[in-house]
């Protein structure tokens, strides 16, 4: 199936344009790709990304262990087998940002600040202001696919432009999204669980368990398609596309009496692929779940440093689109050891 961009804006709804709000840069910058993926309704990171146990503050679910691969460290579990392949796969490729803080507990508001790190609804995120900055008049800034931009029942859409109200499995996003960029339709394309709802305030393990399993196969599927396809400059799609995984929020690191969790505002952000310094975490957990400084330059835990936020990301994922943060209105640098 050929993809041309007239088609997949208006040959049958699933997917759509977000208009850009900056001005495109001249020719010659840099034409990275980025897929961004994303697990609406607040991931549980105990299931994953924080691997802190012994602390009464951080219960994990029976059953989990640490595990590690060089540098880079996450929770196992039995239940989730396909969290632990794709580390052992691609934990080279992997950065893991931890602790970063998102100011708000509410979905929309949250929501808004770990895409634009503002809560002014006009504001662009992180994929369309990269997009903006492409080379070629012919390519979409940042395509959305599957109504997964925005969780309708949150009523929240950031950023600009309008997305279908179709919604798609996951893995039919990504077969969308690849064919996107190989095709040279658009240079970034957001996914995401818009049939599946991570918001557990009940029975958190029942419900996180397996869509933690299930994101984490969908996401070696999309691996091992970038890497067999190619992009219009010939290459492999892999060596010129960034995956970012990312939720809005995080959950509370102790259950509540339905066991469930309830909304955190620290949480975790995954970057994979081209430019990417892998094989390691960035930033970490204190006793309690809440993040700790980082001295941005060596991406280690540091007394003095930085408290990460959605705009240290943000200006990291400009970075490795070769778009200066400040020329897009962030005030704030790169995690610039997570530069490769």
């Amino acid at each position: 199936m050929q993809v041309s961009r007239r088609n997949l804006l208006v040959g049958g709804g699933a997917a759509s344009l977000v208009a850009p709000r900056l001005p495109r840069a001249a020719a010659g910058s840099s034409e990275r790709r980025f897929i961004f993926v994303q697990a609406l309704g607040a991931w549980d990171v105990t299931q994953v990304f924080a691997p802190v146990f012994g602390s009464p503050g951080i219960v994990h679910q029976t059953g989990c262990e640490p595990s590690s691969l060089g540098d880079l460290s996450w929770v196992d579990h039995r239940e989730r087998p396909h969290v632990s392949r794709f580390f052992a796969r691609f934990a080279d490729q992997t950065a893991l940002i931890n602790g970063v803080y998102v100011a708000s507990i509410a979905h929309p508001s949250a929501l808004r600040l770990s895409l634009t790190s503002s809560l002014d609804a006009t504001q662009a995120d992180w994929a369309t202001r990269i997009g903006a900055f492409s080379t070629s008049d012919s390519v979409t800034p940042h395509l959305v696919v599957g109504g997964c931009y925005y969780a309708g029942r949150y009523g929240v859409h950031v950023g600009r432009g309008s997305t279908s109200g179709q919604l798609q499995a996951l893995d039919e996003q990504i077969d969308v999204a690849i064919m996107a960029l190989e095709n040279g339709v658009a240079r970034c394309v957001t996914v995401g669980d818009s049939l599946l709802d991570y918001d557990s305030h009940a029975v958190n393990d029942e419900l996180q368990s397996p869509l933690f399993n299930s994101l984490f196969l969908s996401l070696e599927t999309l691996m091992d398609r970038l890497a067999a396809a190619t992009s219009p400059s010939g290459a492999s799609l892999a060596d010129e596309t960034v995956v970012v995984v990312l939720s809005e929020m995080a959950r509370s690191p102790t259950y509540n009496g339905s066991n469930g969790r309830d909304h955190w505002p620290c949480t975790s952000v995954m970057i994979v692929g081209s430019g990417v310094a892998g094989g390691r975490v960035y930033g970490g957990w204190d006793s309690l779940m809440y993040g700790q400084p980082v001295d941005l330059a060596s991406g280690d835990i540091a007394e003095g440093g930085t408290w990460l936020a959605p705009e240290h990301v943000g200006a990291t994922l400009l970075a490795l689109a070769d778009v200066d943060p400040a020329d897009t209105g962030l005030s704030v640098g790169p995690i610039g050891a997570v530069l490769a």
